[in-house]
C-alpha cells in the first residue's frame, strides 16, 4: 500500500510541471509578414503582425521577442491591442547582438505589430531584397505577403508566391502560406524586380511649398507666431478705442453747443419780435404823459389809459 502511494505521488510530481508547461507554453496562433518595397520610402517596409495563441495565459504579462536586422535600426512602430480594437503604441526594449537586433515587449494583450524599414539593393533599374525570419517563438501558422510597387515589372519572388491578387487599395499582392514554424527555424524570401523611376506607391500628404520666383532660391517657410504680434494688436486696438471715444466726446460737445446756440437764437428772435410788436409808444389822453408799453394807467395823472 505504501509503495503504491509513493508511486502515485511521484507520478503527480512528474505530470504537474508537464501540464503547466503545456498550458503556458508561449507561442503564436498566427504570424503575418508584410514586405512592401518602395511603399512610402525608397526602402523596404517590413511589418510583423502576430497574435498570441488563445490558450496562453496573458494575465501576468508575457515577454515577446522579435528578431530584426541590426542595420535596420530601431523599429518605427511597436504596438499592441485586443482583437477588434485599435492598435496602441507600447514600450519595448531594443538590444543589439551582432547582425541582429532584438525587440522585446511585455504584453497582456494578444495582438502585436512591429514595423521597420530595411535597405533595398539598387543598381540602375534593378531591385533586390533578401528577407530572413528567425522566430523566437513557435507559430501555428505563417503568412507572407509581398506588395508589388507601382511601376514595377519583371517581379520574381522565391519561393514562388503564385499569382498577383488585386486588393481594394488598388495595389497587387503576392501571398504565400508557410504553415506552422518552429522557434529558431529560418524562413527566407527573395524579391527581385525592375523599376525605371523612384515613384513611391504611397505619398504622404505634405504641406504646401512657397512659390519660387525665377532665378530665386527655395526658402524655408516659417510659421507665423501669432503671439509675437499680440502686443501690436493690443496697442492698435487701444489706439482705435481712444480715437473712437475722442470722436464721440467731440461729437457730443458739438451737438450740445449747436443746441444751446439754437435756443439762444430762438430766444433772441422771440424777444426781438415782442419788442417790435410792443415798441409803439402811447400818450395819456388826459394829461399827455407818455407811457411805456405794458402800462395800464398814466404815470402822471393816474387816468386809465385807452
Amino acid at each position: 500500500m505504501l509503495k503504491r502511494s509513493l508511486m502515485f505521488i511521484l507520478l503527480v510530481i512528474i505530470l504537474i510541471p508537464t501540464g503547466a508547461q503545456a498550458q503556458y507554453k508561449l507561442r503564436f496562433a498566427s504570424v503575418e509578414i508584410d514586405l512592401w518595397p518602395e511603399y512610402d520610402r525608397s526602402s523596404m517596409l517590413v511589418i510583423y503582425q502576430a497574435q498570441i495563441a488563445s490558450d496562453v495565459d496573458l494575465s501576468p504579462g508575457v515577454d515577446i521577442t522579435f528578431r530584426i536586422p541590426a542595420v535596420a535600426g530601431e523599429p518605427t512602430a511597436v504596438a499592441t491591442s485586443q482583437p477588434g480594437e485599435a492598435l496602441q503604441d507600447t514600450a519595448y526594449v531594443y538590444e543589439l547582438d551582432g547582425v541582429w537586433a532584438y525587440v522585446t515587449i511585455n504584453t497582456s494583450v494578444p495582438i502585436i505589430q512591429v514595423e521597420f524599414y530595411d535597405a533595398l539593393e539598387k543598381q540602375d533599374s534593378d531591385r533586390h531584397y533578401e528577407f530572413v525570419w528567425i522566430g523566437e517563438h513557435d507559430a501555428d501558422a505563417m503568412l507572407i505577403q509581398v506588395q508589388k510597387p507601382i511601376g514595377a515589372s519583371q517581379m520574381s519572388i522565391e519561393p514562388d508566391l503564385g499569382e498577383f491578387q488585386l486588393a481594394s487599395d488598388g495595389l497587387d499582392y503576392y501571398n504565400l502560406e508557410i504553415g506552422a514554424t518552429a522557434a529558431g527555424k529560418a524562413v527566407t524570401v527573395s524579391v527581385d524586380y525592375e523599376k525605371e523611376d523612384d515613384t513611391l506607391s504611397y505619398t504622404p500628404p505634405q504641406q504646401a511649398q512657397p512659390s519660387v520666383p525665377n532665378g530665386g532660391n527655395v526658402q524655408e517657410k516659417k510659421e507665423i507666431d501669432i503671439m509675437s504680434f499680440l502686443p501690436w494688436m493690443i496697442a492698435w486696438a487701444s489706439l482705435a478705442g481712444i480715437a473712437i471715444i475722442a470722436y464721440l466726446s467731440w461729437s457730443a460737445k458739438r451737438k450740445g453747443m449747436y443746441t444751446k446756440s439754437s435756443k439762444n437764437k430762438r430766444r433772441a428772435s422771440s424777444q426781438s419780435q415782442k419788442a417790435k410788436q410792443g415798441g409803439k409808444r402811447t400818450f395819456c389822453h388826459n394829461c399827455g404823459q407818455s407811457s411805456i408799453p405794458g402800462d395800464k394807467f398814466c404815470r402822471g395823472c393816474g387816468t386809465k389809459l385807452r
